[in-house]
C-alpha cells in the first residue's frame, strides 16, 4: 500500500509518492587523547517491499543499507584510524569490504584527498556507500576541529583568511563574512 504525502515543493500541483530514504548522520568528538573522531552512519530504506536475491525481502522501512563508519584524525587531519562496519546489506558478502578502509591510515584529509582514497583502494575492493560517506565524514571533521577552536579564539576566522576567503558564497570578499571579519584586518 501506497501514501501519497505533501504537494511538491517545486510544483504545488504535483503530487510525490515516497520511494527511497537515505540519512545520513555524523557527529564529531574531541577525544582525551587529544585525537578527532568523527562517526557517520549512512541508512537507506525503501517505502516498499524490496524483493532480494541473497537475504529475506527489505520490508517498507527497513533498512536496505545501514553502514557506520568513523575516522579519527590528529590536528593536521592525518586518518590515525579508519573503521568502517556494515550493518545491513542487499548482499551477504558487502560487510567484507569495510575491513579495507583501514588502509586509509596515513592519509591527510586535504584538497584532491578523495584521489589519494582511490589510489590506495581499488574499486572492486572498496564500497560505493562507504566511500560515499568520506567527504562527508572530512566535512564532519573540519567542522568539529574548527568549531573547537573557534570556541577557543574566536580571532581564528580572521587568522584563517587565506585558508577560507573566496570559498564559498559566505566567504566572498563583498559579503558580510568578509567585512565582519576582515574589514579591519585590512586598516
Amino acid at each position: 500500500m501506497t501514501t501519497k504525502v505533501r504537494i511538491s515543493a517545486l510544483d504545488d500541483q504535483i503530487s510525490r509518492e515516497p520511494q527511497h530514504r537515505r540519512v545520513i548522520d555524523t557527529q564529531g568528538f574531541l577525544r582525551s587523547d587529544g585525537l578527532w573522531e568523527v562517526e557517520g552512519t549512512l541508512i537507506d530504506t525503501k517505502a516498499y517491499v524490496l524483493p532480494l536475491a541473497d537475504r529475506p525481502d527489505a520490508e517498507i522501512g527497513e533498512h536496505l543499507h545501514h553502514m557506520v563508519f568513523t575516522l579519527v584524525v590528529d590536528s593536521n587531519m592525518v586518518i590515525q584510524a579508519a573503521h568502517a562496519r556494515t550493518v545491513s546489506a542487499p548482499y551477504q558478502d558487502c560487510g567484507e569490504a569495510a575491513e579495507v578502509y583501514q588502509e586509509l591510515e596515513g592519509i591527510r584529509i586535504k584538497s584532491g584527498w578523495m584521489d589519494d582514497v582511490k589510489k590506495r583502494i581499488a574499486t572492486v575492493r572498496r564500497c560505493t556507500h562507504l566511500t560515499e560517506m568520506l567527504p562527508i565524514l572530512a566535512t564532519a571533521a573540519f567542522q568539529t576541529m574548527w568549531g573547537n577552536d573557534i570556541k577557543n579564539n574566536p580571532n581564528s576566522v580572521v587568522d584563517r583568511r587565506s585558508m577560507i576567503e573566496n570559498s564559498c558564497h559566505g566567504y566572498r570578499p563583498e559579503g558580510r563574512a568578509a567585512n565582519i571579519f576582515w574589514s579591519t584586518a585590512d586598516q
